[in-house]
């Protein structure tokens, strides 16, 4: 109960309509991803897009919020890296549709990249169509 009040606060819902630029949010979908430290890393994705198939509404814009659980996060122990200037369709025109782990990390860490060290209290807000990992 203490984490769903926590996930559903309405600070975090103020943030999201600003960053949307709409009066409101909803939370579509939720997920607690435990990764120990130092262990496989979560590979380039998105959180949206063809491969998890079409939202059940009629406006697409989404946003993932990411909350670090540890005292210090970086990318040696699970930070999150965005590729900043490509999309899914230049993914597919590059790769085509079945492009395994192996060719998107090559094709995506030639992009220009982005990750920020967290510490416990920050918050990432990040579009749910943005290419994504994390490391190690």
């Amino acid at each position: 109960d203490r984490l769903r009040a926590f996930s559903l606060s309405s600070a975090f819902a103020g943030v999201a309509a600003q960053l949307l630029e709409v009066p409101g949010v909803r939370l579509y979908h939720d997920d607690i991803l435990h990764k120990r430290e130092g262990k496989a890393r979560v590979p380039w994705h998105l959180d949206w897009g063809e491969a998890y198939g079409s939202y059940p509404f009629a406006d697409s814009r989404s946003l993932n919020m990411w909350i670090p659980l540890e005292e210090s996060v970086t990318f040696q122990n699970g930070s999150l890296y965005f590729a900043t200037d490509v999309n899914e369709d230049n993914v597919r025109r590059a790769l085509g549709d079945d492009a395994d782990d192996e060719a998107l990390h090559e094709f995506l860490t030639k992009r220009r990249l982005v990750s920020f060290d967290c510490k416990l209290g920050d918050v990432l807000f990040f579009s749910s169509g943005c290419w994504h990992c994390s490391g190690p």
